[in-house]
């Protein structure tokens, strides 16, 4: 039930309005008769579509082999940023960039792969 107060202009003059809606139609209390006004229950809304969310992608664990990268297919600058976040000198080219990485990431390999026989020893 739903109780609808108020004023509305009809043909230029303010008019009352007191009406009651229920499922049976319209009572109106006022000046403004409901008599022309009809009932139309709307379907209900139908239910959104689920949201499927993508799997969260696991990081690499120390136990696992290192993912190796595709340094030649980055740009130079990009090679510059690997270094500095590695500590190592970010001079050169981009071939002599890269072998400095590949050759950190081949000591951070062979470091991993020490602390593991030790660990199982």
């Amino acid at each position: 039930m739903v109780r609808l107060t108020g004023w509305i202009t009809v043909e230029g003059r303010k008019v009352p309005l007191d009406w009651t809606v229920t499922e049976e139609g319209i009572v109106s209390a006022s000046v403004l008769s409901a008599a022309e006004v009809r009932v139309h229950h709307a379907a209900p809304a139908p239910a959104p579509e689920p949201v499927t969310l993508p799997e969260p992608v696991e990081e690499a664990t120390s136990e696992e082999a290192p993912a190796t990268t595709d340094y030649e297919s980055m740009n130079k600058t990009d090679l510059m940023v690997l270094c500095s976040q590695r500590g190592l000198s970010q001079s050169g080219t981009k071939a002599e960039i890269i072998e400095r990485l590949v050759a950190d990431d081949a000591a951070a390999a062979s470091t991993m792969e020490g602390e593991d026989n030790a660990a199982t020893e």
